[in-house]
């Protein structure tokens, strides 16, 4: 646990560009699952041992269904037909400010987050700051799949926006 800890200090001070930086976090995520899957099938495994894999898991878990969720954001976003209604309003006000989508999706999710504790009257615990977390890794992770990975990806017809539409639905859900 401590060398991971130190491999995440040391990719926050050698990257300053976000996506490169969340890249790197879900690969390091995956190598020390990787790391620990010996442990589960090893008859001398001591319980601190089995808890720390049994959290790499769900933090690797988490990790594909961000990346899930993002992908299948990106794939509605670039067959242009249909949109939620939180996703065109953030379409909407990333088209006027000319600034990606995911930022704008972070922006009021913090908006959102920040009327909630205004509205909440008991003191804050720090398990209310995971999904504020969350929420920004999601937003960099559609900017991610929108601007880098889809950027240069047009779709002519209407049928392929149609199932490029419906797998992303599919996927995001």
């Amino acid at each position: 646990p401590f060398s991971f800890q130190f491999q995440i200090l040391e990719l926050v001070y050698h990257y300053y560009d976000p996506y490169i930086f969340l890249l790197d976090m879900i690969f390091l995520i995956f190598d020390s699952a990787l790391s620990f899957y010996h442990l589960k099938y090893n008859n001398e495994t001591s319980e601190v041992e089995k808890m720390i894999l049994k959290q790499i898991k769900k933090i690797a878990y988490s990790a594909i269904y961000f990346l899930l969720l993002g992908l299948g954001i990106s794939l509605q976003i670039e067959a242009g037909i249909g949109q939620s209604m939180f996703n065109a309003f953030s379409m909407f006000w990333s088209d006027f400010y000319q600034i990606g989508i995911g930022t704008v999706i972070n922006i009021l999710n913090l908006f959102f987050f920040i009327i909630y504790l205004y509205m909440r009257h008991y003191r804050l615990n720090r398990k209310d700051f995971i999904p504020i977390v969350a929420v920004l890794v999601n937003g960099y992770i559609i900017n991610l799949f929108t601007y880098c990975i889809f950027n240069h990806i047009i779709i002519q017809s209407y049928g392929l926006r149609i199932a490029t539409f419906v797998l992303g639905l599919l996927i995001a859900s």
